[in-house]
């Protein structure tokens, strides 16, 4: 499953310095599986979504699930509580490792 999210697109990365540059990131690179490894139990971002209630394919996709829902969902299922957690530290690292 390839999904087609521009992190750059998402509310939630909004003021991410890192992204200030970056035209369009598709979130699969920024949130991959050596991401997900460390994380969640989840081999990847696309079986994490599998896993849960909700199809996401489309940035849109995302975008339409009730933030809380995605919150108590990323907080059951990984190490952090809200899913702009756990962007924002995808983001770190991934621009942790540009440099």
């Amino acid at each position: 499953m390839n999904m087609n999210v521009d992190l750059t697109e998402l509310e939630y990365t909004a003021g991410f310095d890192q992204l200030e540059d970056v035209d369009e990131l598709a979130i699969e690179e920024v949130v991959n599986d050596g991401f997900m490894y460390k994380y969640t139990a989840a081999p990847s971002l696309a079986a994490f979504f599998e896993e849960s209630p909700w199809t996401v394919e489309e940035t849109e996709d995302l975008e339409a699930i009730d933030d809380e829902e995605l919150d108590e969902f990323v907080a059951e299922h990984t190490e952090f509580e809200t899913f702009a957690d756990l962007l924002r530290r995808a983001v770190v690292d991934w621009d942790a490792i540009q440099f």
